[in-house]
């Protein structure tokens, strides 16, 4: 099944989802407003939110809560990707100019500043301690896999373990996140959370092979 469809399958809830995004992200700075318009408009598959958003519906009841999550995937793994594409000089993505290369670097790292900002305030004022929780330690892994990643790549060195940390830090943490907090916000039992959390342990990985 294509994803295009499952958003479709998703219905109210992925609309809850784009509301949920686009009120988090408005402000009344001119070009910042231009900037967001420009990453929203150029956005990629949107998987992660997916990923919560069936992870909710699969695990209880959805709530507004569970669209704040969707939200929180999606801006925390741009933000990532605003600052890779400056760290990595990166004027492409997914064939469209970067936001470093439409607008410029301090842009695109100020945006990135942003939108995380924008992630953590979801996560404090519309979420719960327990969601804080798993999405701090994706940012922190998230972070690690990159240093790791750097590291390696001057000192070509790495190996299998290596590259199955690296992956696993800058991936499945991420995707991990995203559906324990769905699980969590459906009202989830642990042994679905520990469930579906491994799952997406393994699937994140496969998802970086591929």
């Amino acid at each position: 099944m294509r994803l295009d469809t499952v958003k479709l399958e998703l219905g109210k809830d992925w609309s809850g989802y784009e509301e949920a995004i686009r009120n988090a992200l408005q402000h009344s700075n001119k070009l910042l407003t231009k900037i967001n318009g420009y990453i929203i408009d150029t956005a990629g598959k949107q998987l992660r939110p997916v990923l919560c958003l069936l992870s909710a519906q699969a695990s209880g009841e959805v709530s507004q809560m569970s669209y704040e999550c969707a939200a929180v995937c999606e801006i925390i793994h741009t933000a990532t990707l605003l600052h890779d594409d400056v760290a990595d000089n990166a004027d492409l993505r997914r064939g469209l100019p970067t936001v470093k290369a439409a607008f410029s670097p301090a842009a695109s790292v100020l945006t990135g500043d942003y939108w995380l900002a924008k992630g953590m305030y979801l996560l404090i004022n519309k979420c719960n301690n327990e969601i804080l929780r798993h999405f701090t330690k994706a940012l922190h892994d998230l972070s690690v896999g990159e240093i790791i990643q750097m590291e390696k790549a001057e000192e070509l060195d790495t190996t299998r373990e290596d590259y199955y940390k690296i992956i696993e830090c800058k991936t499945a943490s991420l995707f991990i996140a995203a559906v324990k907090s769905g699980a969590i916000s459906a009202g989830a039992p642990q042994e679905y959370i520990d469930a579906i959390s491994n799952y997406a342990f393994h699937l994140g990985l496969a998802f970086q092979m591929r």
